[in-house]
């Protein structure tokens, strides 16, 4: 087989002309020596053609074939015009030499394309991209220049943005304002179809939407804004999906301690196919105020984390909440999509939590602060079962996946604490343990956790020695 090779990569070679060894040719031979290699290695430039159309097919393993057909005519006429350079160089060409020169970069331009694109993908030299989202990407910056260039008088938009009745999902919707609204306070009260959003009955469907927090857009610019909402029945009581209007009271209440969180988001970026992805890096979230403490790959593929904080009483809730919108509309742009979820596959995979830092005055004093915090662990393993039941809006089926005791998770069933172990339900930091003050981190918060809800009961039952089913 091998010899059957090399004869054919001769094939195409005028004859009488020594081919791998230039010792002893003339200046002539030497020159056609040079002329073959080209021959040789020109007609590889097929498989460019072929690994180009598998990378930006749609479905890049179906047209794996095509590609190397697509090829097949970059070689042939690579290794013709190469053949007819050298004919021309020796005057030695004829219709034989050149057909043979011309099928032999075809067939190198064919089996080199079938290995082009997927060694290009093995090696993570390069992705696969679907053609559609590669129009988007090169068009982002237009569209956005576009939109932010048309002329909006002297009116300002307010998108209004709230969580609905899966306890997980955002929606939004715009309004148009007279002015720009400086505080919550200067906006208007509005209200939507609760039916839609798995919050009211078809019969009696408006929901109050109550802004609470506000920040630049980004997405449009100018003076327009972001606006964090609370949703409200009709009866003016509090949604069921509406966390945080109970956490901002029990901080008000806890107000003395000054507690402080710091609270972790880990996401998965996903393709459209709901492949994982590589993440893009933007620093969007610094430019409108959130509190980023550090950003970072994580263990499992395609997963990225930030931290948000350290924020006092009810901010780091409305700024990670903020931050899960941002994260879905920049994704959008991409034709990426973002999940939340604690883990994206059954099988020996790492997960994805909210790990949340949690102090108070008296922890971060130096002196007895150590104290404070073990005491505050004492309280949180007396009502493990109903923190877990709080952690995830799921009531805890979305930790039953994930806290298994393995990737650096604790066991759902069982509370337990120490010391840089982030094996445990609480981990005391080693540089805490070491300088006797500062924070505990609570590790079981699951990814797709409200953050009232996990902030609420951490105040209720540290702080307040409430006890929260």
């Amino acid at each position: 087989m091998i010899q059957a090779m090399k004869k054919f990569i001769r094939l195409g070679s005028v004859q009488g002309i020594p081919k791998w060894n230039t010792r002893g040719l003339s200046a002539v031979d030497t020159k056609y020596k040079i002329l073959d290699i080209i021959n040789l290695t020109g007609t590889l430039c097929g498989c460019a053609v072929g690994g180009a159309f598998y990378l930006h097919s749609e479905h890049p393993k179906k047209e794996l074939i095509g590609g190397g057909l697509v090829a097949i005519p970059c070689g042939m006429a690579t290794g013709i015009a190469t053949g007819v350079l050298t004919g021309v160089s020796l005057s030695r060409a004829n219709a034989t030499t050149l057909g043979i020169s011309g099928v032999k970069g075809a067939v190198f331009a064919f089996l080199a394309a079938l290995v082009f694109g997927p060694a290009l993908e093995q090696y993570h030299i390069l992705q696969p991209q679907n053609k559609h989202r590669s129009f988007i990407d090169n068009n982002i910056s237009l569209r956005r220049g576009f939109y932010r260039s048309l002329p909006q008088q002297d009116k300002v938009t307010a998108c209004y943005i709230w969580i609905d009745g899966t306890h997980e999902n955002l929606r939004c919707k715009s309004r148009t304002l007279d002015s720009e609204p400086k505080s919550p306070e200067d906006l208007p009260i509005w209200n939507y179809d609760g039916w839609h959003t798995y919050q009211a009955e078809g019969s009696n469907s408006d929901v109050y939407l109550h802004p609470v927090a506000l920040y630049p857009d980004p997405f449009t610019g100018g003076k327009n804004k972001l606006v964090l909402c609370e949703t409200y029945n009709y009866n003016k009581k509090p949604t069921e999906s509406n966390k945080r209007r109970a956490c901002a009271d029990v901080m008000t209440q806890a107000k003395d301690f000054e507690p402080w969180f710091e609270i972790e988001q880990e996401y998965s970026l996903l393709d459209v196919d709901r492949r994982p992805l590589v993440s893009p890096k933007t620093g969007l979230a610094g430019s409108l105020g959130i509190k980023i403490h550090f950003a970072s790959a994580g263990p499992m593929p395609a997963q990225w984390k930030f931290r948000i904080g350290p924020c006092e009483g009810i901010s780091a809730g409305d700024q990670l909440w903020i931050s899960r919108y941002l994260l879905h509309r920049v994704a959008e742009d991409f034709g990426v999509l973002v999940s939340f979820s604690p883990t994206l596959a059954r099988g020996d995979w790492n997960v994805a939590g909210g790990e949340m830092s949690f102090s108070t005055k008296a922890m971060r004093t130096p002196g007895k602060s150590l104290q404070a915090i073990e005491d505050a662990i004492e309280k949180l393993g007396k009502v493990h079962a109903n923190h877990i039941r709080n952690y995830d809006p799921k009531g805890g089926q979305d930790n039953q996946r994930r806290l298994t005791g393995r990737h650096e998770t604790s066991s759902i069933h069982d509370f337990s604490a120490g010391v840089a172990n982030r094996g445990c339900s609480i981990r005391i930091p080693r540089q805490v343990a070491e300088d006797g003050h500062g924070y505990l981190e609570d590790r079981r918060p699951a990814s797709n956790c409200d953050p009232y809800s996990a902030k609420e009961i951490t105040v209720r039952t540290t702080c307040l020695d409430q006890t929260v089913e």
